[in-house]
């Protein structure tokens, strides 16, 4: 950033927009000084295919920003989060997310994105658990 011919390292911390037409109304500025650590939140993205959704879960975002702090050369563009091995009825929250340089400010425990079970899920659940008891039922009857 250029101010009165002087080069200032900085990034920008938050910018406000108009409610209609999406118009840059305010920007905020944070300068950058080496070595001095700096908070700021950053975007999830998430990637991966879930085992949970394949099964019929509904993928859920809790959380869609994380405030870190960490030098500025060492802050990613986005905290990446896969998904991959979540089943249904699993997340995966703050304290499971590790980025090398940044310190997570936000609660360990806090929830960033969970297989919760849906309705098709449900339904689907149920009639296997049903043909497992009429397995089950014809075995004993067999016997």
């Amino acid at each position: 950033m250029n101010i009165d011919g002087t080069t200032v390292r900085s990034i920008i911390k938050e910018i406000q927009y108009h409610p209609v037409t999406d118009k840059v109304l305010h920007v905020d500025f944070l300068e950058v000084v080496d070595g001095k650590p700096v908070t700021v939140l950053l975007p999830i993205k998430v990637v991966g295919t879930s085992k949970g959704v394949i099964s019929g879960g509904k993928l859920r975002t809790v959380t869609r920003r994380l405030r870190v702090k960490g030098l500025a050369n060492a802050l990613p563009e986005a905290i990446t989060v896969d998904i991959t091995p979540l089943k249904i009825g699993q997340s995966i929250k703050v304290g499971d997310i590790k980025v090398d340089g940044l310190t997570l400010l936000d609660a360990p425990n806090a929830v960033v994105v969970a297989v919760k079970m849906s309705r098709a899920a449900v339904s689907a659940t149920t009639e296997e658990e049903e043909s497992a008891e009429a397995t089950t039922t014809e075995e004993v009857a067999a016997e």
